[in-house]
């Protein structure tokens, strides 16, 4: 597999990390977009994973019925997560940049 890669990129083979290198990354704001619209996807919908089934629990729902309740929110972020890639992918574009 390396071999494939060499032969069609030429990079199968990974350079140092430098101090340069570090901090020219760390400055790329494409990089912090990623991070950002990475924690505002996943952190609502830890947060609502965690927490829904006490608070449903605190309603005098079942257990059972607390669990069912929150894995239908857990399916829709599943899909819209999908969807999301999906568009990106048929558009090869970024939208922050």
């Amino acid at each position: 597999m390396r071999q494939r890669i060499e032969d069609d990129r030429g990079d199968s083979e990974f350079d140092a990390l430098t101090r340069e290198k570090f901090f020219r990354y760390v400055k790329d704001l494409k990089l912090w977009g990623f991070a950002l619209c990475f924690m505002a996807s996943t952190t609502p919908s830890y947060a609502i994973a965690f927490f829904l089934p006490a608070i449903l629990r605190g309603m005098n729902f079942s257990v059972r019925d607390s669990q069912l309740l929150v894995s239908v929110l857990g399916l829709y972020d599943s899909v819209s997560d999908s969807d999301a890639a999906s568009l990106y992918r048929a558009h090869h574009r970024m939208w922050l940049a």
